[in-house]
């Protein structure tokens, strides 16, 4: 059971910081580039679209999966967990991960399925058009805004 907890307690950290990298993604690039939400527009409607993909929907479903089952299993899996709390984390993380988590995984189809079109993309955005020093420009600015 101490590996079972070791796992869980591997599985809660990685979702924490996936979630916090996808908050960050968001926050400082998806929603702002927005061309309808921008006042200064960098990236067209498609270009948004394409570099982004869905990524608002997936951290909407993963920031859902971290707040309603892993930081409820955080307590489960402490140090002093008995071996009661580890199976019953174990149990609701197999019930959530088979009934609601699964079947929303399809949301990545879309991500994935145009990874190559998006790195094409990403390497015309660091060019030399007008469009690529806006960006640029944009990013290094973001960049700095994190570092501080």
């Amino acid at each position: 059971m101490f590996k079972v907890r070791l796992i869980i307690n591997e599985l809660i950290y990685t979702e924490e910081n996936y979630v916090r990298d996808l908050n960050t993604l968001c926050k400082y690039y998806v929603e702002p580039l927005h061309p309808d939400k921008s006042e200064q527009v960098i990236l067209s409607m498609e270009d948004h679209d394409m570099v982004f993909a869905n990524s608002i929907e997936i951290r909407n479903l993963h920031q859902h999966f971290l707040d309603t089952t892993f930081l409820k299993l955080k307590d489960l899996v402490q140090e002093n967990a008995s071996m009661e709390d580890i199976q019953s984390a174990t149990r609701q993380l197999a019930t959530t991960f088979t009934n609601s988590f699964a079947s929303k995984l399809t949301m990545y189809g879309k991500f994935v399925s145009t990874y190559p079109e998006r790195l094409a993309k990403l390497k015309l955005l660091g060019g030399k058009s007008k469009t690529s020093k806006k960006w640029l420009q944009y990013c290094s600015e973001q960049k700095l805004k994190k570092v501080r």
